[in-house]
């Protein structure tokens, strides 16, 4: 997450640089960069926990048609406790991890990132 989030805001060095230069201050842009981070292990989370359980539901099906085991047998069980515990902390440490970027955002040179950015 913090690798998605250095991208994204290495990208928009000149865009961060002008929003500081017409007065949004360093609480504003931390805030915005954070709230990506948020939003991206959001999504990430929601999408990787369908997958999960469709590619769990789908190899219990295989394995359960393998030959010589009881037919009962599930190799993959869901755990709504265990779930949300993995939610929650994949959530809180994917948005932790971007904030190291967000402050790098919010410190941000001005002057030298928009000459550049015009430069170059």
């Amino acid at each position: 997450m913090a690798t998605l989030v250095t991208l994204s805001v290495n990208e928009r060095r000149g865009e961060i640089a002008v929003l500081r230069a017409i007065g949004t201050q360093k609480g504003g842009v931390l805030r915005q960069v954070f709230l990506e981070g948020f939003m991206l292990s959001g999504t990430g989370i929601a999408g990787g926990l369908l997958l999960g359980l469709v590619t769990a539901r789908w190899l219990n099906g295989i394995l359960r048609d393998f030959p010589g085991l009881p037919a009962a047998f599930d190799f993959f069980l869901w755990s709504p406790e265990a779930a949300w515990k993995s939610l929650l902390l994949l959530l809180v440490s994917g948005t932790l991890a971007g904030l190291l970027p967000a402050w790098r955002a919010a410190s941000i040179p001005i002057v030298r990132s928009l000459r550049e950015d015009a430069v170059g």
